[in-house]
């Protein structure tokens, strides 16, 4: 076994500086890749909800808004300082947030919560980052700790996408991040949720600038960002996002997966 990925990596500069999202951040606001959780949360008013490595916080703090008991949890120190420390400059002029909101150095494997306290559960951006070997014992931590009529909600690159994308991007200095450490297709994905026992549904949704966010290695040439733009357009033509966003193309097009696991038991 391979241990975990250590949190001395997620430290201010990762926050600040790569982590996307962080230039929206810097400036109070949250990143558009946040915009299909919204639609699939739905209503959390009276809901208690966790966000499993919740980074800067910013989904725990748009729960809280929403009328929901917010928690986020981390094991990495920097990201719980800059999350409480976000949260303490919003209560100044929201302050109907202060007693909602509550952030915690934790580990994801060891969650210390009582059985099926949650309402909905948020996995976003996290997969990727831990080893297989750790994922089942999380995946059963979150399973224990969401109502058997709760949600849990995951967000994770796709494995297939991202090797064409560095095949392709290559030539341009595209890399892909040394923390993903677990990457995974459609079909592994689905074999490792099945422990969850629950109903679960990929959500294919489409995505403006589709290959722009994605690509910040290859946009330093201009040749490179000439073609980031040029898929993009294409990417944008109703009949080809039509394709690309529906099955079977999606295994391999979609760039990342969005899957709710309702009734798990």
């Amino acid at each position: 076994m391979k241990g975990k990925v250590s949190p001395r990596f997620y430290n201010k500069k990762y926050y600040y500086q790569k982590c996307e999202g962080h230039e929206e951040f810097v400036k109070g606001k949250i990143s558009k890749r946040f915009a299909p959780a919204f639609s699939l949360l739905g209503n959390v008013k009276g809901q208690n909800v966790l966000d499993i490595g919740c980074g800067r916080g910013e989904m725990v703090i748009y729960c809280a808004k929403k009328g929901s008991m917010a928690y986020g949890i981390d094991y990495s120190k920097d990201a719980i300082e800059i999350a409480r420390k976000n949260v303490d400059n919003i209560k100044k002029i929201e302050h109907s947030i202060s007693d909602k909101v509550s952030f915690k150095l934790m580990e994801a494997g060891c969650l210390q919560f009582k059985d099926h306290f949650f309402d909905k559960v948020l996995l976003l951006d996290f997969i990727e980052h831990v080893y297989p070997e750790e994922l089942e014992n999380i995946l059963m931590e979150t399973k224990r700790v969401t109502k058997v009529k709760g949600m849990i909600i995951i967000h994770t690159p796709n494995l297939w996408f991202l090797r064409m994308l560095q095949t392709v991007g290559h030539p341009f200095g595209y890399k892909e991040s040394n923390l993903h450490v677990n990457l995974q297709s459609y079909f592994q994905l689905k074999r490792s949720l099945k422990i969850l026992n629950g109903d679960i549904k990929f959500h294919f949704i489409k995505r403006k600038n589709y290959f722009f966010h994605l690509t910040s290695n290859i946009r330093k040439s201009n040749l490179g960002n000439l073609s980031v733009r040029i898929l993009d357009y294409l990417f944008e033509i109703s009949l080809i996002a039509k394709v690309v966003h529906s099955n079977p193309f999606a295994f391999l097009f979609e760039s990342d997966f969005w899957i709710t696991i309702n009734d798990c038991n």
